[in-house]
């Protein structure tokens, strides 16, 4: 069983990654441990957040422009939480 506390590295001046990220990724690191999934697959899934980030927001960007829409809303909301997923993913692993 992995110990949440000797995850937390004590040079990290990270404020945000102290106080959520570490608490979030941890429930997600022990799922993805049960589930087989090694720290590349965690990595590789939160650069794929990352990666799928970038033409929402671009979408975002179109509709918010053309057209003041809640889709567009929508899609900024979507970039956020993929690009958040993604960090999580990455402190995670």
């Amino acid at each position: 069983m992995l110990n949440y506390r000797k995850s937390i590295k004590p040079e990290e001046p990270a404020l945000i990654t102290n106080l959520f990220a570490r608490r979030l990724a941890h429930p997600i690191a022990l799922a993805a441990h049960a589930c087989g999934l090694s720290a590349n697959a965690v990595t590789i899934l939160g650069g794929l957040c990352w990666v799928l980030s970038t033409p929402v927001v671009v979408i975002a960007g179109y509709l918010s422009a053309s057209q003041n829409t809640p889709a567009g809303l929508l899609c900024w909301f979507l970039s956020g939480c993929l690009w958040n997923l993604g960090y999580i993913l990455d402190v995670a692993d």
